[in-house]
Formats: C-alpha cells, structure tokens, sequence
C-alpha cells in the first residue's frame, strides 16, 4: 500500500492511509502531527482527511432520505438508540458534550447491497453546512393509565413456560453447577463464554446495520426521548413495517 500511495505523490488513496490519517484526526485533533506523518508517506494530508469526511457526511445524508442500502422493506427491523458522550477536559468537569446515537438492525442483508458504493469527493469542499436540527419541547405532563376493568371482568393468572425459556433455565443452572463443583485447577469460561460453547454449532447470519444521525442533545432529556420515539416512527414508516 505505501508503494502505490507513494509512488502517485498522494493522488491514489489506499486504506492505510485514509484510516491513519482519520484515526489520527479522532485521537488528536492535530494538523501538525496529520501532516507530519503525511509528509513522512504514512497517511493522508490533514486537508485530504478533512475533505474526505465532509464526503462520507454528504453520503450519509443523502441515504437518510431513502431506505438504506442492504434494508429490505417489510422485514422485522430493530432500532438502538444511546448516549454518545465526549469528554472534554474541562476545568469544573461540566459543560462536555453528551449526544444521541442511533443504528438501525436487520437480521438478513439484501444481496442489493453487495454491489460497491463509489464516494465522490470534492477537492475545493472541506466544510459542510448544515440546516440544524430542532428539536421540539416536550413538557411531562400527569401519567394515564387503562381506564378501570369492569367489576364482571375477571382476569386469571397463570405462569407459561415454553420450552425455550426451561431450556435456558437449566443451561443457567448447569452453569452454577459446574462453578460450584470445580474444585480442579482448570479454568471455566465466564457466564458468557459458557453459552458460547454450547452455541458453537450454530451459524450466525450477517446482519445489515445502518448509522442514524446523531441527535444533538442528552438522551435523558424527555425532549430528546420524545424526537426518538417520533422519528424511529418515521424509520418503520418507510421500512413499511
């Protein structure tokens, strides 16, 4: 890779050298350590980087408008939302940035997405502007539950087990089992390498996964959950779900 990097002058772009010169970006925020390394022929130029980002911003944008590529329209479809926290080095502690992060997730992957994407990058374009978001306020008001169950209306109650949950209680007790009795010096896996080893006879299938624009404000605000709730809405809208 550095051979065809250095042998184009930094016309050519490979792998290597976009990803170092963006790690590099994320980690330190330093043109002058981006363009020294740069010039030692290991990464891209930190005005290179910069323009490359504002492509991969454009892309996304454009995609948010339609379904996204690898999603299929009618298939169960899960959406994750978190914090997205950066902590600055402040004097008092407070005043860091804490965001919104979404993905979308679907179980299966569209053979349409097998075909790649070429990025166009505009080589004068190193910034991008951007309309903000608004986010409506949302005020807490009293909680409604169901109204009163008429007093003819009896509901029973009885505990259902289906054979995957007794299953998996019994997988959870052989677990406790096996730690309670070891008294040998090998070592047993934790409670998560324990289910690994008895799924290693099953296939897991590739999923499609697909990056939200970032919500711009806490994610204990009730605002901020009330934009989440309306806009995965909107995201099962057009997965016709």
């Amino acid at each position: 890779m550095d051979i065809i990097y250095l042998s184009s002058n930094g016309r050519i772009q490979t792998p290597k050298s976009l990803a170092l010169g963006l790690t590099l970006r994320q980690l330190t925020g330093s043109t002058t350590i981006s363009n020294l390394l740069h010039k030692f022929g290991h990464c891209a130029s930190y005005d290179s980087v910069v323009r490359y980002e504002t492509g991969l911003a454009i892309q996304q944008m454009e995609t948010n408008k339609t379904v996204p590529k690898g999603f299929r329209p009618g298939v169960f479809t899960v959406t994750v939302w978190d914090n997205i926290d950066m902590d600055e080095e402040t004097w008092s502690g407070s005043g860091t940035t804490h965001h919104t992060n979404g993905i979308l997730v679907q179980p299966s992957v569209s053979e349409f997405e097998q075909q790649a994407t070429s990025l166009n990058i505009n080589r004068s374009q190193r910034t991008l502007q951007v309309e903000p978001v608004h986010i409506d306020h949302y005020r807490l008001t009293s909680r409604e539950g169901p109204q009163d169950l008429s007093p003819e209306i009896s509901i029973g109650t009885s505990t259902i087990k289906t054979n995957r949950i007794v299953a998996d209680q019994r997988k959870d007790f052989g677990f406790i089992m096996i730690k309670y009795l070891n008294q040998t010096t090998h070592l047993l896996p934790g409670w998560t390498g324990y289910n690994q080893l008895l799924q290693h006879h099953s296939i897991l299938h590739k999923s499609a996964i697909h990056y939200l624009p970032v919500i711009e404000a806490s994610p204990t605000e009730y605002s901020t959950v009330n934009m989440i709730l309306t806009n995965s809405v909107k995201l099962a809208n057009q997965l016709q779900l």
